[in-house]
């Protein structure tokens, strides 16, 4: 090998490892960042009412309805704004939140929007997209100063104000509009104590929604409510009002009917009406107005998979045998309901808990939903239900909230009975994977939202001389944190004997599959690279010979921690090198053991 041959090979080398850095980052890089508005607020319109206004009292949830939002949209969203004051139950149960909580005043609404902004232009020159979530829980007026407003602490946001100065102010990919008020978007949707009570159908609901409010805004979604009913609908026995209760439920996965982990607008609409039908008087029952965003009717709401399945806990395989399901944590709140069909199965996202219960037709089971646990359904041991004072009541059912189904067969019905503002979700045949472990009562456990997985390890490798033991080496290496993509490793070592030193430095590209993000997960798949080799012998010149290297390699790596792990793993390779001026093929096994950190 020519005296220059060593650093035109490591100038090569550095091309091709600093390229493949660059694809796995932008890999990394290219992600969906979700940003989150969240509005609560308990009270009535500041000031003396309008005359003729219906007389407004205090909402007891709206506060509730926001915590639990955000505590369940915090653990993936990039940015959080709560807005709301949080009565000292609610503090208790959302502890987390309070730090982060803030009056609903007009100014913090202005200065949220502002945050998001420009949280919305660094996404962009980052290459990222950006999802809004804009929800809201409170009072809503048809006619406060002249105008449809919901209720702040010390004033109102217009209908003007909202499509100017919040709508028009975020460019993102797509932005969520979630109201659970009366008069929402001039929809009338009664949940006040005392409202007056006004009858709006929901198809034209609907139409209103389409026509008059976000026809501007081809990237922005809907979900708002219309009832007929002033007084159903904040219950004590939910502690929510009934649309967040349900909203919550069907973004926890009961609304996933066809179980791609993806929350779309069709299924969340289906589930809504599945679970209000059954309620024997029409004008208790409460209505979905949903509109998909034009841009991509099938945008979903919330994707399950975004969620680290280290944080989060998994009930899988509920199916509807037992009826209407209600999940409960210790301090009797209801987590979420549903009513499946025979031959629907859902699986729900929770979060970790020392203990939650399951309430079902009379009795009651009770398990622990430890982060990063998949708890099957059919594993659940069922009793009478004991007597406790945890809030359970019967009006929900006695009312007729959830008597109905839900299943592929329902949400078939629905879309075809839907405006064409729908775009029904594909039902396709399960994989391998997938129908195995449906055998095995487990989800398909959502992916990390991590990508990149650093590591650094130790180990033994074969030397290029058969008199020379074993060469002791570090590596340096990314590889992805998700099911399969490219790696990257740099790897060094050195080996004597006697008069006789070696040095190693090899760089490697490959490409990785790897199983489902549990504790443990196996891995493997081929690789090539390159790399110098040089020896050594007192008192004469060292002798530079180049290596090409292909091979494969296995193993398997554990979490310790949401980010840090440790792996272990074997390659088997064959070098091929000039040596002596003729070209040799040795087989070179190695195995390295070490930490690693996804990012």
């Amino acid at each position: 090998m020519s005296e220059g041959a060593p650093g035109h090979f490591f100038g090569w080398l550095r091309v091709v490892c600093v390229a493949a850095v660059l694809a796995l980052s932008g890999q990394a890089n290219a992600a969906t960042r979700l940003h989150a508005l969240v509005v609560g607020n308990n009270g009535v319109f500041p000031g003396t009412p309008e005359a003729g206004a219906p007389t407004l009292t205090p909402l007891a949830y709206a506060d509730d309805d926001a915590a639990a939002v955000s505590a369940l949209l915090g653990e993936i969203a990039a940015s959080l704004h709560l807005l709301t004051v949080m009565d000292a139950t609610t503090q208790a149960i959302y502890p987390k939140l309070v730090p982060l909580a803030r009056p609903p005043t007009v100014a913090a609404v202005e200065q949220a929007v502002v945050a998001i902004a420009a949280a919305i232009e660094r996404d962009r020159a980052r290459g990222d997209q950006s999802v809004v979530w804009l929800f809201f829980s409170g009072h809503g007026s048809s006619s406060y100063r002249n105008e449809p407003a919901l209720a702040l602490s010390d004033g109102a946001l217009s209908r003007e104000y909202l499509y100017q100065q919040i709508l028009g102010r975020l460019p993102a990919t797509y932005v969520h509009l979630l109201v659970d008020a009366c008069h929402a978007e001039s929809i009338v949707r009664p949940r006040d104590s005392n409202a007056e009570v006004v009858s709006v159908a929901p198809e034209t609901a609907n139409a209103v929604l389409v026509r008059s409010t976000l026809s501007g805004f081809p990237h922005v979604g809907a979900l708002l409510v219309s009832s007929r009913d002033a007084q159903a609908h904040e219950w004590d026995a939910i502690g929510h009002g009934v649309f967040t209760h349900e909203l919550l439920s069907a973004l926890r996965g009961a609304a996933d009917v066809n179980g791609d982990r993806l929350i779309e607008y069709s299924e969340i609409s289906a589930f809504m009406s599945a679970a209000n039908r059954g309620m024997g008087d029409v004008r208790t029952r409460v209505a979905v107005a949903s509109r998909a965003p034009e841009l991509n009717r099938r945008a979903p709401l919330l994707d399950l998979s975004a969620f680290s399945p280290s944080k989060v806990s998994w009930l899988s395989g509920v199916s509807g045998q037992r009826g209407v399901i209600q999940i409960l944590d210790e301090f009797g709140r209801r987590l979420l309901t549903l009513h499946n069909t025979a031959e629907y199965s859902a699986s729900l996202l929770l979060e970790p808990s020392r203990i939650l219960y399951v309430v079902a037709q009379g009795q009651e089971a009770q398990f622990s939903a430890l982060a990063g646990k998949v708890t099957r359904f059919d594993d659940l041991r069922f009793a009478p239900s004991q007597t406790r004072s945890r809030g359970l009541r019967s009006n929900a059912l006695e009312r007729g909230l959830f008597a109905i189904p839900f299943g592929r067969g329902y949400y078939e019905g629905f879309i075809d009975n839907a405006p064409d503002d729908f775009v029904a979700v594909p039902f396709e045949r399960p994989t391998e994977r997938d129908e195995g472990e449906a055998r095995a009562g487990g989800p398909a456990t959502p992916e990390p939202t991590r990508t990149l997985r650093f590591s650094l390890g130790a180990g033994l490798s074969t030397s290029t001389t058969e008199t020379l033991g074993p060469s002791y080496g570090l590596r340096l290496a990314l590889t992805p944190a998700r099911s399969h993509g490219p790696s990257v490793a740099l790897e060094g070592g050195t080996s004597a004997d006697g008069p006789l030193r070696e040095w190693r430095a090899f760089g490697k590209l490959g490409w990785l599959w790897q199983t489902a993000p549990r504790t443990f997960r196996f891995y493997g798949g081929p690789r090539i690279g390159g790399g110098i080799v040089v020896q050594h012998v007192e008192g004469e010149p060292a002798v530079a010979s180049g290596v090409g290297i292909f091979g494969a390699g296995a193993g398997f790596s554990s979490r310790l921690s949401q980010q840090l792990g440790f792996f272990a793993e074997l390659e088997a390779a064959a070098h091929v090198l000039r040596e002596e001026h003729a070209t040799k093929f040795a087989f070179a096994p190695s195995g390295w053991v070490g930490a690693s950190w996804e990012m």
